[in-house]
């Protein structure tokens, strides 16, 4: 079974009171989502899709460690003209279990990430073992 979590950073506020704005100020930004994100489920794999619009697939960096599966994406643009400079990056991570790591694809069309979360192959179930109970001698002497 695949289990997705949203990984959040502990965010630290500096509350000042002499900041004009108040905490009210920042709370829409700090709400939204940076990407949005889905997942399906077939006999074989887990479907997962984020949207990223706007970013070139050299751009978006996917990886796995640990368990954590981490989507990132870095656009830097500075135009022609120095004037105008934009930026924008965004970063979830997400933990999973039961998925195998290394057969995990990726595809990006129309501003839309699609990933193959293969399932792993569930181990056979193993049948009980009797264990007969002895006279003692098998035991280590403490």
């Amino acid at each position: 079974m695949l289990s997705l979590n949203r990984v959040y950073p502990t965010p630290t506020i500096r509350r000042n009171p002499h900041w004009l704005f108040g905490d009210d100020f920042f709370r829409p930004f700090q709400s939204a989502p940076p990407m949005r994100a889905g997942v399906r489920e077939t006999e074989a794999a887990y479907l997962f899709d984020a949207e990223l619009p706007g970013f070139d697939p050299g751009e978006i960096n996917i990886s796995v460690q640990d368990g954590v599966l981490t989507i990132a994406a870095e656009q830097n643009n500075s135009g022609e003209d120095k004037t105008i400079y934009a930026a924008r990056s965004v970063r979830r991570s997400f933990t999973i279990s039961g998925i195998n790591e290394d057969g995990i694809a990726a595809e990006y069309k129309n501003g839309v990430l699609h990933l193959i979360l293969p399932k792993e192959n569930a181990p056979e179930a193993k049948q009980p073992r009797r264990i007969e109970i002895g006279n003692g001698k098998a035991l280590p002497e403490q």
